[in-house]
C-alpha cells in the first residue's frame, strides 16, 4: 500500500471510531489497532491525535470547497452555479454530515481547522459574493450577509431533515429554489434599481 493510501485508510478507521466512540474517547493505538497497524506507524503518519483529527477534518471539508469556482465561464448563470453547489454540498453532508458535527462541534478542533482552511473559505465565498452581487446588483455586505448564512445553514439542517427520512432529492429542490427565491429578493429590496 502506497503511503498516502495508508494515510486515508488510517484516516478512514478514525472516523469509523469517532463515530462509534466519539472524538474525545478514542486514542491513536485504538485507531491502530482498528487499521490493523502498529502503533509506531500510525505515529510516523499522525505524531498525535490532534493531527489527527485535524486531518479528518481537513479532507472531509476540503471534498466541498469550491473547486475551480475561477474557471467557471462568466456567461455560466449564477443560477446554474448555485444549483450545482447546492447538490454537491447536500449529498455530501448526507453522507458524511455525522462526522463533520462531531468534530466541529469541539472548540478546539474546529478553531485548529478555521486557522488551516482560511484561505480556502474565503476564496470560495469571494467568489459567491462577486458574482452574485454583480448579477443580482447587491451591495457587497448584502452580498456577504446572505453567502454566510446560505452556506452555514445546511450541516445542522441536514442531521434532522435526514433523521426524518426527507428525501435528500427533494431537500435539494427546495433548498436552491429557497437561495435563489431569496436572492431574487435582495435584489428586489436592495439592488440598484430598488
Amino acid at each position: 500500500m502506497s503511503p498516502e493510501a495508508r494515510r486515508e485508510f488510517i484516516i478512514d478507521a478514525a472516523i469509523e471510531l469517532v463515530l462509534e466512540k466519539g472524538h474525545s474517547s478514542f486514542s491513536l493505538e485504538q485507531v491502530a489497532a482498528s487499521a490493523g497497524i502498529s502503533k509506531p506507524l500510525i505515529y510516523k503518519y499522525f505524531p498525535n491525535r490532534e493531527e489527527l483529527l485535524q486531518s479528518i477534518l481537513d479532507r472531509e471539508f476540503k471534498a466541498l470547497r469550491g473547486k475551480g469556482l475561477d474557471k467557471i465561464p462568466e456567461d455560466i448563470p449564477p443560477e446554474q452555479i448555485i444549483r450545482n453547489a447546492v447538490e454537491r454540498t447536500l449529498l455530501y453532508y448526507h453522507e458524511h454530515g455525522p462526522i463533520l458535527r462531531l468534530l466541529a462541534s469541539d472548540p478546539v478542533v474546529r478553531d485548529m481547522h478555521l486557522r488551516g482552511q482560511k484561505k480556502g473559505r474565503a476564496n470560495a465565498s469571494a467568489f459567491f459574493v462577486k458574482r452574485l452581487s454583480e448579477h443580482y446588483g447587491l451591495t457587497k455586505e448584502v452580498a456577504t450577509i446572505a453567502d454566510t448564512m446560505v452556506v452555514n445553514a445546511p450541516i445542522q439542517s441536514m442531521k434532522y431533515l435526514k433523521r426524518q427520512g426527507i428525501d435528500i432529492h427533494k431537500t435539494i429542490e427546495i433548498w436552491t429554489e429557497f437561495i435563489i427565491g431569496g436572492w431574487q429578493a435582495l435584489e428586489a429590496r436592495y439592488g440598484e434599481d430598488s
